[in-house]
């Protein structure tokens, strides 16, 4: 088998199965197989899985972790895998007909089985005309796309499994996903696994769209979830080399309280330019107050 897709997901069953349908409408696929993880005890009825193998002509394992994250819920999928490359995506991305096949080609090209494949992900056109989306699509607040060189190797940082293939022995060399962490687990696998030689390539070739809904609130408590992951894993100089992060500071806290008296000023106006000037410190001040937040608590512990 070429290719095992490995799906963890949570409380999102019809979003699932959707992906799951464009997964089926894969056009001239490599031999594939789709590993779905469901991470907790939703029952996951509306997505049909117990049908879908038969429904969608696909061949579709379920199983299931108990709740522990996304990592672990990524490991446990590994753990069924039979493919000779694995390509991980989010329970929320809507593979485009070629992707499968884009995957296995560039391995193919490149002929390294210490190179990850970079997919591209854009929002879905369904979500647009958004005028936040499509200012985090030109920020890459979540993913970074605009930065990566097209057809090229390119930082590790870049590393986002939402939308990433590699060979499934050398993953599972590598030890899999850190099942500790809430947050960040692609960032801190491709800081421990480039120690060992991993390398990424960005194929934008490997298209597909993302389908959710993000808003303002919804990203700053993210942000500010992984800046208490930051504070422990920021405490390795080396990670700290491998990423870059807002810090917290006085003119951080100051241009966030501004930004809080201007936008709503500059939403009723429609000004683009400064309600992104707003986001930007709204998502940057929510890092850093997670950070110290975290940072506090440890001293005091």
């Amino acid at each position: 088998m070429d290719i095992s897709v490995l799906i963890p997901t949570r409380g999102r069953p019809q979003t699932l199965r959707r992906c799951l349908e464009h997964l089926a409408a894969q056009i001239d696929p490599p031999d594939f197989e789709v590993v779905v993880c469901i991470d907790g005890e939703d029952s996951y009825a509306e997505a049909g899985l117990d049908k879908a193998s038969r429904t969608l002509e696909i061949p579709v394992t379920v199983v299931r972790s108990p709740g522990r994250y996304q990592a672990a819920a990524t490991n446990r999928a590994l753990e069924e895998a039979k493919g000779e490359y694995v390509v991980i995506l989010g329970d929320d991305i809507f593979a485009d007909p070629h992707l499968l096949r884009s995957h296995l080609a560039r391995h193919r090209s490149l002929g390294d089985p210490r190179i990850a494949v970079q997919g591209k992900v854009a929002w879905h056109p369904e979500l647009l005309p958004d005028p936040f989306l499509e200012w985090e699509e030109r920020e890459g607040v979540q993913f970074a796309f605009r930065r990566m060189e097209e057809n090229a190797l390119v930082s590790l940082k870049y590393l986002y499994t939402c939308n990433v293939s590699m060979r499934r022995d050398w993953l599972e060399t590598l030890g899999g996903f850190d099942a500790s962490l809430p947050s960040w687990m692609d960032t801190v696998f491709a800081f421990e696994a480039g120690k060992q030689g991993l390398r990424l390539f960005y194929d934008p070739g490997a298209f597909a769209y993302h389908h959710d809904v993000w808003t303002l609130e919804r990203i700053g408590k993210r942000r500010y979830q992984k800046g208490r992951t930051a504070a422990r894993l920021l405490q390795d100089p080396d990670f700290a080399r491998h990423v870059q992060v807002p810090r917290p500071g006085p003119w951080r806290s100051l241009r966030y309280r501004a930004s809080r008296v201007v936008r709503p000023v500059a939403d009723l106006a429609g000004w683009r330019g400064i309600l992104g000037w707003c986001w930007i410190h709204e998502v940057h001040y929510q890092f850093t107050r997670g950070f110290s937040d975290a940072r506090r608590e440890m001293d005091a512990g």
